[in-house]
C-alpha cells in the first residue's frame, strides 16, 4: 500500500514539473515575440518616408514580378504597376506577359499617373510596344487594295496600315489613277504621320518622303520565315525598331488583317468619289489658276476628308460593325441586345463561316439575357439558322428540344412550323403544324394556323375538316373566335359564298354582336369590289347593309350601321344618289324612334 502511493505521488510530481516547464517555455517565446514586434516598431518609427514621385513625373522601375493583372516594377522601392493594356497593342495573357517581362528586367520612360493611397504607383510607358513614331519611314509591302486607299504590312510584323486615296500622290487627279495601278505584293517606302488607338495612317507623297519615294516590283512571298527578302537592296533600309521584331507584341489587327481599316459607309465612300469626279471635271478651269491659289485648294480638300475620316473613326464600328473585332467589342456594352448577337452570326453566315456562326449562336443561348423576348429572338435565330444552312435534320432537332427547355414551350412550338416555311420545306412545316395542334389540343391559335396554312396552300377541303376537328376540340367560348377567322379565310382563299353562309349563322345566334358585323362587312366588301372582283356587286352589298339596318337593335348601333353604309357609298358609289338615298332613310329612322318615344 505504501508503494502504491509513493508511486502516485512520484507520478503527480513528474506532471507537475512538465506542465511548469511547458508554462515558463511559453512565457519566454511571448516575451521575445513582443520584445521583437517592439524592436520591429520602433525601426519602423526610425525609418526614413519614402519618396513618392510626383504625378507626371517619368521614372524607371526594376521589374518585380509580371502576370495577367500587369506588370509589378519597383522605383526607388516604391512598388508600381503598369497595366498590360498599356504596354502593347494587343492583347496579352498573364503567360505571355510572364516570358516578355522577365523578373529583373528593367522598364524606361514610364509616366506616373496616379499614386494611391497605400503609396503605390499607377505608371504608364509613354509608348506602346509596336507602334512605329510619327514622321518615321518604313519600307511596307501591299497587302490589298480597297475604293477607299491602300492596306499595307511592316515586313517582319503583323502591323497594318492604310494609305487613304488621297495620301497616294501630291496631285490629287492623279490619286485615283495611281490607286488603280498599285498591286498587291508592290513595295513601297511609306512615312507614318499619324497613330491613334492602335491605327497607323500613313502616307506616299513625294514631297513627304523626298529622297526615299522609291517602289519596286511585287516580290515572292516565302511562307518559311527564316528566308529572308532577297529584293531588300532595292528599297531604301530603314531601322526597325526592335519591337517589330516581336510580332507577340503586335497586334494592330488583332490577327486580322482588315481590322484596321477604318471603317467607312458607303454612303461616305460614295460622297468622296463624287468629289473626286468633280475635281476631275474641273481640271481644266484649275490649270487656269496660280500655284498659291490650288496648294490652298489642296489643303482645304484635304483638310474635309479628314474631318470625315476622324466622323467615321468616332463611332462607326457601334452603328456599322464589319469585323469579328467590331463585335467583340460591340458586345461588351450591349451584350443584352439580341439584335447585336442575331447580327454577329450574320456576319458569319455571309461569310459562308457556318461553324463560327454556330460558335456565336452557342454563346448566345448561354449568355442570360433580361428580357425573355431576347431569349427567344436568340433561340428562333438558331433554329432559321439550322433549318436554312444546316445540313442535317437530327442537329435542328436537338436545337428545338433544347430550345424548348430554356423557354416557354407554347412559343417555341408556334415558331417551328414558320421556321420550316422561311426554309422553303412546306413538308416539315405541315408535321409541325400537327404536332402543335396534338400537343396544344385546347388553344384556338395552334388550330387556326394549321388552318390557315392549308388554306394558303390550296387545300381548303382538308382545311373544312381541321375546323370540324378544331370546333371538336377546343372550349365552347372560343368557338365564336374561331368560326369567324375560319369564315374570312373562306372569303380570303376559299369560296366566299361559303364565307358569307358562315358569318348568316353565326349572326343568327349574335345578331347584336357589332364588332362581328363590321368584319362581316369588310370581307364582304372587299370580296366584292376591285381588285379582288372585276365589278362592284352592289345588289350583294346593299342588302348586306338593309338586313343590318333594319334589326331592331339600340340606337347607337344602327347609328353605326348607318354610317358604314354611308362610307362604302362615298367610296364606291357612282353618283351622289347612292349617298343621298342612305341619308333619307337615316334621316327616316330617327323620327320613327322620336315618335315613338313620344
Amino acid at each position: 500500500m505504501q508503494l502504491n502511493i509513493g508511486l502516485h505521488d512520484l507520478t503527480w510530481e513528474y506532471n507537475t514539473n512538465i506542465l511548469r516547464d511547458r508554462f515558463i517555455l511559453t512565457s519566454i517565446q511571448k516575451t521575445v515575440k513582443k520584445m521583437g514586434l517592439q524592436d520591429a516598431k520602433s525601426t519602423m518609427k526610425k525609418a526614413k518616408p519614402l519618396n513618392l514621385p510626383s504625378v507626371g513625373s517619368v521614372v524607371s522601375g526594376k521589374i518585380v514580378a509580371s502576370g495577367a493583372k500587369g506588370v509589378i516594377v519597383s522605383v526607388d522601392g516604391v512598388s508600381g504597376r503598369v497595366k498590360l493594356s498599356d504596354l502593347s497593342t494587343r492583347f496579352i495573357s498573364g503567360e505571355e506577359a510572364a516570358e516578355l517581362f522577365q523578373k529583373d528586367s528593367v522598364l524606361e520612360n514610364l509616366t506616373v499617373t496616379a499614386v494611391t493611397a497605400d503609396k503605390r504607383l499607377e505608371l504608364k510607358p509613354r509608348s506602346r510596344v509596336g507602334e512605329p513614331e510619327v514622321g518615321s519611314v518604313h519600307k511596307a509591302v501591299v497587302k490589298r487594295v480597297e475604293r477607299y486607299g491602300v492596306i499595307m504590312s511592316f515586313p517582319n510584323s503583323m502591323i497594318r496600315c492604310l494609305c487613304v486615296t488621297e495620301d497616294v500622290d501630291d496631285d490629287l487627279d492623279q490619286c485615283k489613277p495611281m490607286l488603280a495601278k498599285i498591286q498587291p505584293g508592290h513595295k513601297y517606302n511609306v512615312k507614318v504621320i499619324r497613330v491613334e488607338q492602335g491605327k497607323i495612317w500613313v502616307t506616299m507623297k513625294k514631297s513627304q518622303l523626298g529622297d526615299q519615294a522609291t517602289y519596286s516590283q511585287p516580290v515572292m512571298q516565302f511562307s518559311d520565315p527564316n528566308i529572308q527578302d532577297s529584293s531588300s537592296d532595292s528599297v531604301i533600309q530603314i531601322d526597325t525598331p526592335t519591337a517589330l521584331a516581336k510580332p507577340k507584341l503586335l497586334d494592330l489587327a488583332a490577327s486580322r488583317p482588315d481590322s484596321s481599316v477604318p471603317k467607312r459607309s458607303l454612303a461616305t465612300v460614295d460622297a468622296l468619289e463624287e468629289e473626286s469626279e468633280t475635281e476631275e471635271g474641273k481640271s481644266t478651269a484649275s490649270r487656269k489658276k496660280t500655284k498659291r491659289q490650288k496648294d490652298a485648294a489642296k489643303r482645304e480638300q484635304e483638310k474635309q476628308v479628314r474631318t470625315k475620316e476622324d466622323e467615321l473613326l468616332a463611332g462607326d464600328w457601334k452603328v456599322n460593325p464589319q469585323t469579328p473585332d467590331d463585335f467583340d467589342r460591340l458586345l461588351l456594352i450591349e451584350n443584352q441586345s439580341s439584335a447585336t448577337w442575331i447580327k454577329y452570326i450574320s456576319y458569319w453566315l455571309k461569310m459562308a463561316e457556318l461553324g463560327k456562326a454556330r460558335q456565336v449562336a452557342e454563346r448566345a443561348v448561354k449568355h442570360s439575357f433580361n428580357l425573355e423576348q431576347d431569349k427567344l429572338n436568340i433561340w428562333i435565330a438558331y433554329l432559321n439558322m439550322e433549318a436554312a444552312f444546316g445540313t442535317t435534320s437530327e442537329l435542328l432537332d436537338s436545337v428545338f428540344l433544347r430550345a424548348t427547355q430554356y423557354c416557354d414551350t407554347k412559343r417555341i412550338y408556334h415558331v417551328m412550323p414558320q421556321v420550316w416555311l422561311r426554309a422553303g420545306n412546306i413538308e416539315k412545316a405541315k408535321l409541325s403544324f400537327e404536332k402543335m395542334t396534338n400537343k396544344f389540343h385546347l388553344s384556338r391559335k395552334a388550330w387556326l394556323n394549321l388552318i390557315e396554312f392549308l388554306f394558303n396552300e390550296a387545300k381548303p377541303e382538308e382545311a373544312r375538316s381541321v375546323f370540324a376537328k378544331a370546333i371538336r376540340a377546343i372550349p365552347k367560348h372560343k368557338h365564336v373566335r374561331v368560326t369567324v377567322k375560319f369564315g374570312q379565310f373562306e372569303f380570303r382563299a376559299g369560296n366566299p359564298e361559303r364565307g358569307a353562309t358562315i358569318f348568316e349563322q353565326l349572326l343568327s345566334n349574335n345578331a347584336t354582336k357589332t364588332d362581328i358585323w363590321s368584319i362581316y362587312f369588310d370581307e364582304q366588301i372587299k370580296a366584292f369590289t376591285p381588285p379582288v372582283s372585276s365589278q362592284i356587286d352592289f345588289e350583294s352589298i346593299r342588302s348586306l347593309f338593309e338586313k343590318a339596318v333594319s334589326l331592331k337593335l339600340k340606337p347607337f348601333k344602327t347609328k353605326f350601321f348607318f354610317k358604314r353604309w354611308i362610307d362604302f357609298e362615298t367610296k364606291f358609289g357612282i353618283n351622289d344618289d347612292g349617298v343621298s338615298a342612305v341619308k333619307e332613310r337615316a334621316v327616316a329612322y330617327v323620327e320613327s324612334i322620336s315618335q315613338a318615344d313620344e
